[in-house]
């Protein structure tokens, strides 16, 4: 039986390696045939396979074996992946500064304009996907993991089977150098959560129609299990930390155990119940407990990082932003502390009213007797100021939050241009591409 002291070694970071403050994204884009509009299959001559291995090639990476094929490793860490609605996700290199991070993504940008160009295809850079439903998408991965993650959601609605297929996110990821800062950092992101999710919502179709939300993809995510998703209990405590998050975890249900003839969907248990009884007559290793945390899909999310994972996907001059954004309020002692202090008074309680008023209304919305428009404006000038102190070329992470300051400006989400682009045309933003590219939102 796994001892507390024992599981939160999951958390801890790697004592053999020098810290250093590093700053990683994983950036999900549906790609889909650009004179058809349809979702890409897996296989053919123009397929999902076919990009993967085009992936390989073109970025001096190694198609990993699987079956079938789903991941490239490329030289230095970085990876290219498919998701289980089809959804190519880049996940990067973690970088110590701004430049690094643009250099990231300018090699992502890169393949993205290869594909267009030796496929056909169209890059959707949207938090759900617009037109089509969940059957027509499909399970395009149907991976051992997806099957079994598929069959769970659909035994508790539509919205599961909408989050592995139609949904797809930019995700900041930090390293901390400790315990106390990794606790500080966890806090300080999952206040933060529910305001970045607002001031960047990008989801406001679904199924062909107007879906009710500017980002449809956070009620998907809150209804797709209560149990591993949204925010944390008790994240507002001053002293909630790593033993909060385990004790979380553990109470949770397993989806799937490690077997050696493959994963596994348990009897219904908890990951405390396979600590205290074993299955099938093994007891539970720390494999296990790191394979179920896999499994966990909360607004942030421990491991030795902090991933933020409440942003909707975004084109590539706000993903600049989504970086600069994060890294002005979380990545130095004194950014956490400043988030901290601006948003400490919205207790769990009021950031879930955020969470839902954010993604209905935008900057229009009104929590707890406050504007949203003002508190995403203080965040703005706070992530500003901390860029130049704490982030290596922070004042080109300053400059690149340009175009995001300009939408909060005028109270608007990007879900705003593109209704003001498309009205209630869904099929339209998917053919257009792109929106934001007139001045006044580019530069600011």
């Amino acid at each position: 039986m796994l001892e507390a002291s024992e599981m939160l070694t999951l958390f801890r970071p790697d004592p053999a390696r020098p810290y250093r403050a590093l700053v990683g994204f994983e950036y999900e884009v549906p790609l889909f045939d650009r004179q058809t509009l349809t979702p890409l299959r897996y296989d053919g001559a123009r397929g999902l396979g076919s990009v993967l291995a085009h992936a390989a090639q073109w970025l001096g990476g190694t198609l990993e074996p699987g079956h079938p094929p789903q991941k490239v490793s490329l030289p230095g860490g970085a990876t290219v992946s498919l998701e289980p609605g089809g959804q190519l996700e880049f996940s990067s290199e973690p970088q110590p500064t701004f430049a690094g991070c643009l250099d990231q993504l300018r090699r992502f940008e890169g393949l993205l304009a290869s594909l267009a160009e030796r496929f056909a295809v169209q890059p959707f850079f949207g938090g759900v996907s617009p037109v089509h439903t969940v059957d027509e998408i499909g399970l395009v991965l149907p991976s051992e993991r997806y099957r079994l993650m598929d069959r769970h959601f659909a035994e508790l609605g539509t919205m599961g089977r909408r989050m592995m297929r139609q949904s797809a996110s930019l995700q900041i990821t930090f390293d901390y150098s400790d315990a106390a800062v990794g606790r500080e950092l966890l806090r300080a992101a999952l206040f933060v959560a529910p305001w970045v999710a607002g001031m960047l919502a990008h989801s406001p179709f679904v199924d062909g129609a107007l879906a009710g939300f500017r980002s449809f993809r956070q009620p998907i995510w809150r209804n797709t299990d209560p149990a591993r998703c949204g925010l944390l209990p008790g994240f507002q405590r001053p002293d909630y930390g790593f033993s909060d998050y385990l004790a979380h975890l553990i109470e949770v249900p397993l989806l799937f155990v490690a077997t050696p003839q493959g994963l596994r969907a348990p009897p219904n248990m908890t990951f405390a119940e396979l600590n205290e009884r074993g299955l099938a007559g093994r007891a539970a290793t720390l494999d296990d407990l790191e394979l179920h945390n896999s499994t966990i899909f909360t607004d942030v999310r421990l491991k030795r990082t902090i991933e933020l994972r409440s942003v909707d996907a975004q084109e590539p001059r706000l993903a600049r932003a989504v970086i600069a954004l994060l890294s002005g309020l979380l990545l130095g002692e004194g950014a956490r502390r400043r988030t901290l202090a601006l948003l400490g008074a919205f207790d769990e309680v009021a950031s879930e009213a955020a969470s839902a008023a954010l993604a209905r209304d935008g900057l229009q919305a009104e929590i707890a007797g406050r504007s949203a428009r003002a508190v995403a404006l203080a965040l703005l000038g706070s992530a500003r100021q901390e860029l130049g102190a704490g982030f290596a070329h922070g004042d080109q992470a300053a400059q690149a939050l340009a175009p995001l300051a300009a939408l909060v400006a005028r109270g608007q989400t990007p879900a705003d241009i593109v209704l003001e682009r498309c009205g209630g045309r869904a099929e339209r933003w998917l053919a257009l591409g792109p929106l934001l590219v007139t001045p006044e939102i580019c530069d600011g």
